[in-house]
């Protein structure tokens, strides 16, 4: 009894943040862990400052739900993946939509054809989830 109280972990809360109106799915915090995206079911993502605890700008153009977000490390792009088969890359600064990317070619064919990459699997998938990552110094966003 004695040891199971000394392993419990205790939490308090420092900050709520209001402004989803379904479950959120990802979140990523910058690097300096004052700022927020998040991802949820209400086909949003929304841009927080921590410290105020303020909304900077909700991202609204998905479709359905949004599952994965990522926060470039220099802070200047927020990406967005979603069930809509999407993804789109927000300006932090202009909070406008930089990209909208739905599907993926390559010009290596010969003849200039363009050969075109799935980016999103069907619906037999079994993973629910998706996520997106920027390489650390920031030149690749892996989806």
């Amino acid at each position: 009894e004695e040891d199971a109280q000394l392993n419990k972990e205790s939490w308090s809360v420092v900050k709520t943040l209001r402004g989803h109106i379904e479950d959120v799915y990802d979140i990523c915090w910058t690097r300096d862990g004052n700022f927020m995206v998040s991802g949820s079911v209400d086909n949003t993502a929304i841009m927080w400052d921590v410290n105020k605890g303020q909304k900077l700008c909700i991202f609204n153009d998905h479709k359905s739900y949004v599952q994965g977000v990522a926060w470039d490390p220099l802070g200047q792009y927020v990406a967005t993946l979603s069930c809509d088969r999407a993804m789109r890359v927000y300006s932090t600064h202009t909070k406008k939509k930089a990209f909208c990317i739905s599907k993926m070619s390559s010009s290596s064919l010969a003849e200039g054809e363009a050969k075109q990459y799935r980016m999103f699997h069907d619906d037999s998938m079994r993973s629910f989830f998706r996520r997106l990552s920027f390489t650390p110094d920031g030149s690749f966003l892996l989806a």
